[in-house]
Parts: structure tokens; C-alpha cells; sequence
């Protein structure tokens, strides 16, 4: 199979296009790291030339994902085991940007239509703060650094190792308290409309270029 046609050409290229700047690559690094020319890679991006598999198997590689992604974004593997390299645990595949302090990078992100939702999650020091609820449950586990979280109004300070279960359909939000050093947890949620939790999922993986 020499070209991609028969597919999606126009997602393909959304999606090129905004791993590339989800990995700070400019068109023309891009363009050097698979060795082809600025102007050729700006034309996929614009959809105006569609790639033969050989350049998007190069493209893939320089933006470090398999091809499968870039032309279904779907991510094939086991139905029923993950298992993760720890380089892979917060990569582009599984990095689900949820707001402008916290990063979402879903485990498991191989398998769908899970029971239980897991994920890493980084935040940052911010002063505005919008709480976020959905019906359902979630634990939150906090592996590194130091913490504010906040439940329905409630603030409690989380150090290394303490964690946090709560019902989601209260308000709730989380902050690091270092301003020089994001905090990171290991999130377990339950989200009572499985639906709905896998088309969220499944819309921030489609990715939309983020201009």
C-alpha cells in the first residue's frame, strides 16, 4: 500500500499537525527529522498532499507513535491486558489536556469501554481555579510533590503519599502549592455514565490541533 487516499487525508493531517506541536517541533524539524522538505510537510499539514505510508511510518516515528494512530487514532492492542513502559506512561498518545494547570495522560489507554478510569495526573501552581464535578467516584493519590485540594469548598494539604477518595459530583479542584514544581497523582475514577466517559475520552484523543 503506497499512499493514503483511502483514508481520512484532512485528520491525518490534524493530527500530524498537532503532535508536532505537542512535541515543540517546528515544520521545518519535522521536516529534517523524517528528511523531506519544509514546503513538502506544510502541504500534509494542509491536506493539500497526501502522504505515501512510507512518509507517515517516518512522520509517526519522529513524533514518537505508532502509525495506527495517525491515520484511525486508535491505538490497537490486547483487549484485556496493558501493559505500560515507563516511557510510555506520559507520552503523546495518552496525554489528554483537561485544563490550563492539569494534564491528564490515561493508563491503560490500549484497552476501551474500561470500568475504571486510570490516569496520571500533573498539576501545576494557579491562582484561578474552576471546579470541575461529574457523577461518579475517583480516588486521588499523590506520588509527588505537595498538594491543595479542594472538595466542595473544603481545602485539605496533601504531602507525598497521602491520597483522597471522593464522591465527583462534588465540586472539586486541585492545585500544587510549590510554584517551581508540579505535583503528580495516580487518579482511579469511576464515572456512573460509561458513555460518556468513553466519547470524553475518545473526543481529546481525536486530536484537534491546539492553536
Amino acid at each position: 500500500m503506497e499512499s493514503s487516499s483511502e483514508f481520512d487525508e484532512k485528520l491525518i493531517s490534524q493530527r500530524i499537525k498537532s503532535l508536532r506541536i505537542r512535541n515543540n517541533f517546528t515544520v521545518e524539524k519535522l521536516a529534517k527529522e523524517i528528511n523531506m522538505s519544509k514546503a513538502y510537510v506544510s502541504m500534509i499539514e494542509r491536506s493539500d498532499k497526501a502522504a505515501p505510508i512510507s512518509t507517515l511510518n517516518k512522520i509517526a516515528k519522529a513524533l514518537n507513535v505508532d502509525i495506527n494512530f495517525l491515520i484511525s487514532g486508535k491505538v490497537i492492542g490486547d483487549s484485556k491486558v496493558c501493559f505500560l513502559k515507563k516511557e510510555e506512561q506520559m507520552g503523546n498518545l495518552n496525554r489528554i489536556i483537561s485544563s490550563s494547570n492539569c494534564t491528564l495522560y490515561e493508563l491503560a489507554y490500549k484497552i476501551e469501554d474500561k470500568k475504571i478510569l486510570p490516569f496520571l495526573m500533573e498539576i501545576s501552581n494557579a491562582e484561578e481555579q474552576i471546579p470541575f464535578s461529574f457523577i461518579g467516584e475517583a480516588i486521588f493519590f499523590l506520588l509527588e510533590g505537595l498538594a491543595e485540594f479542594n472538595v466542595n469548598e473544603v481545602k485539605y494539604i496533601m504531602k507525598e503519599g497521602d491520597s483522597i477518595y471522593i464522591d465527583t459530583n462534588l465540586p472539586h479542584y486541585a492545585k500544587s502549592i510549590n510554584a517551581t514544581k508540579n505535583s503528580k497523582f495516580l487518579v482511579a475514577m469511576i464515572v456512573k455514565n460509561s458513555a460518556k466517559s468513553s466519547e470524553l475520552i475518545k473526543r481529546n484523543r481525536d486530536i484537534i490541533p491546539e492553536i
